[in-house]
């Protein structure tokens, strides 16, 4: 008797103290004589059905994050930013396209790329900038994203009322920062502190109004293409002319996909051969990679 452990099976076998699967050797040996290679490939699925084709599944979301759809594109960029394949720079690029059609979560990590320069260029600038698009839809983690920027910058008094706002929208750690930053504000500075949290407060939607409206929002329109060049081209366009996120194709087989700006590659991208392997992956100017001996990092004017 043969025992057969694989993957999630072992682990599952080691805590249950039960066998899975137990096949007899002259049992396994009929079977694969039987049976044909396809039928073999479906036995197996049918074995391991945690088994996953990343690739295809990929393609897929990819295909419809380019359509527009959100949820798409978020879950594109949470799997490279925390996936397998980590890749901080696509990660950027797909959460940019959610970000632009306004979803909050998509803004914060925008915010954090920023502030963190992964990905994306290391600006606090752009960094509260996102944020506070996140902020204004009711996100209490952007808010006091918004309050360590400020601290950075050596605003208590604005940083205390981000904190505030983040406290009273449901963060509650927040207040601990905010109390920590009352402690040394003489009276003056908190009557200027409370003023501060009315006028702010006043520019946020509420949350549950912000995602229902944000899902509502259009798009670019999305087009297919053929460009002077007998590219084939599916994506944005704008006036006729490939504008923001889509796919190139050549006759040869190469393609392109990634950022578009009147109709060259611009932005971030990805290249690919003939044969389909990646020949480069990073940023583009007016339809030229960008490249440098030093880790590629993104020209802020780009965003």
């Amino acid at each position: 008797m043969t025992i057969f452990r694989c993957g999630l099976l072992e682990k599952m076998t080691t805590k249950s103290k039960v066998p899975f699967l137990i096949i007899q050797n002259m049992m396994l040996k009929r079977m694969i004589s039987y049976l044909r290679v396809k039928d073999i490939l479906i036995l197996l699925v049918s074995i391991f059905p945690f088994i996953k084709s990343y690739p295809l599944q990929i393609a897929e979301t990819k295909s419809l994050a380019l359509k527009g759809n959100i949820d798409a594109q978020i879950q594109l960029g949470v799997f490279y930013n925390k996936g397998v394949e980590k890749d901080y720079l696509e990660a950027y690029y797909w959460m940019k396209m959610a970000a632009k059609q306004g979803h909050p979560l998509a803004c914060r990590y925008l915010g954090r790329a920023h502030l963190w320069g992964q990905g994306a260029s290391e600006s606090i600038d752009l960094a509260i900038e996102w944020f506070l698009q996140a902020a204004n839809k009711g996100d209490n983690l952007a808010m006091f994203e918004i309050g360590k920027c400020e601290m950075i910058r050596n605003k208590p008094i604005q940083a205390a009322a981000w904190y505030k706002l983040s406290q009273q929208h449901g963060h509650d750690k927040a207040l601990d920062s905010f109390q920590s930053i009352s402690l040394n504000l003489n009276d003056s500075d908190t009557q200027v502190c409370k003023k501060l949290i009315e006028k702010l407060k006043s520019n946020i939607i509420p949350k549950s109004e912000s995602l229902s409206t944000q899902r509502q929002k259009k798009t670019k329109p999305i087009r297919r293409l053929v460009l002077k060049s007998g590219e084939e081209y599916f994506g944005h366009v704008i006036n006729g002319v490939p504008n923001g996120f889509g796919i190139k194709k050549s006759k040869q087989g190469t393609n392109y996909q990634g950022e578009f700006k009147d109709g060259l590659e611009h932005g971030y991208g990805i290249s690919f051969g003939i044969k389909g392997q990646i020949t480069y992956r990073g940023n583009w100017t007016e339809g030229k990679p960008v490249l440098t001996r030093k880790k590629i990092k993104r020209d802020q004017s780009n965003f």
